[in-house]
């Protein structure tokens, strides 16, 4: 799933925020090809057209939050953007409340999953079933 998630990033635990750097990253290049009239990839994608007009979002995001965070965590970022996104302006990244507080809710459901899913008990199965009922 590709998806930019509206919460700050010091609540995702690692792979929900690597995660976000790589799909900043997918999000922002389909977006510039989306923008020269191209075709083929994430270009098309929901996320992608989401943001088709908020690139300069998504490098505020990528520069000014997610790179400063692997800083904060000790983690080494060796993945600039290209070249290709040095012609678009930063603009503050931006959500709705209805997007914040949809993210943290699904957010705070994944990571109860997460803690459930190793449990081998009965209890815990339902309670997965009753989580993931919940997430459709």
């Amino acid at each position: 799933m590709v998806r930019v998630w509206n919460v700050p990033v010091e609540l995702l635990d690692r792979q929900r925020f690597l995660g976000l750097h790589n799909e900043v990253a997918i999000i922002l290049y389909a977006g510039i090809k989306r923008s020269k009239g191209l075709s083929g990839g994430y270009v098309n994608h929901p996320e992608t057209i989401k943001y088709s007009n908020r690139l300069g979002e998504l490098k505020h995001l990528h520069d000014n939050i997610i790179v400063p965070e692997f800083k904060r965590r000790g983690y080494n970022h060796n993945s600039p953007l290209r070249e290709e996104a040095d012609s678009i302006a930063y603009e503050y990244f931006t959500c709705t409340y209805e997007e914040f507080i949809g993210d943290i809710v699904e957010l705070t459901l994944r990571q109860a999953i997460d803690k459930v899913k190793p449990i081998k008990s009965r209890a815990a199965s339902a309670a997965t079933k009753m989580i993931n009922s919940m997430l459709q």
